[in-house]
């Protein structure tokens, strides 16, 4: 389920903020890694990528202030780029006097995909070995 957020900070909220520019220096990146990549070098890059920052370590900062987690791990494909942490981490420490540690994950765009692997074998785990909240009777 998406909403207005996972729309904006996700990869076609990215590449539409891309294609709304018309101060590149060479042809509009075609993909978000490309995008990234051309951060060092592609002002337009790096503004896009600051602006992605911004937003992502202010939801961050907002779920930090109520939940209060010891740490937050940024994943996917644009959540664990090397180039969005630096600036997520300060938006977020500029937003709040304590903050969570912020990490990206080792599974990169692979963690929605794990998540979802444990979730399923944990339901299938429960469904074939637990009953009505007992454990069933080992074979």
């Amino acid at each position: 389920m998406h909403g207005a957020f996972e729309d904006e900070v996700g990869a076609a909220g990215v590449m539409a903020a891309a294609q709304a520019r018309e101060d590149w220096i060479g042809e509009q990146p075609r993909t978000v890694e490309e995008l990234f990549s051309r951060t060092e070098t592609e002002p337009a890059a790096r503004e896009i990528v600051q602006s992605e920052a911004l937003k992502v370590g202010t939801a961050i900062a907002s779920v930090c202030a109520m939940l209060d987690p010891a740490v937050v791990v940024l994943g996917g494909g644009i959540g664990s780029n090397p180039a969005l942490l630096r600036p997520v981490r300060e938006t977020t420490a500029a937003l709040l006097p304590l903050t969570a540690r912020i990490e990206t994950s080792m599974l990169r765009e692979q963690a929605a995909l794990h998540g979802a692997m444990a979730i399923a074998l944990r339901e299938a785990r429960d469904t074939l070995f637990f009953r009505r909240g007992v454990r069933a009777a080992a074979l």
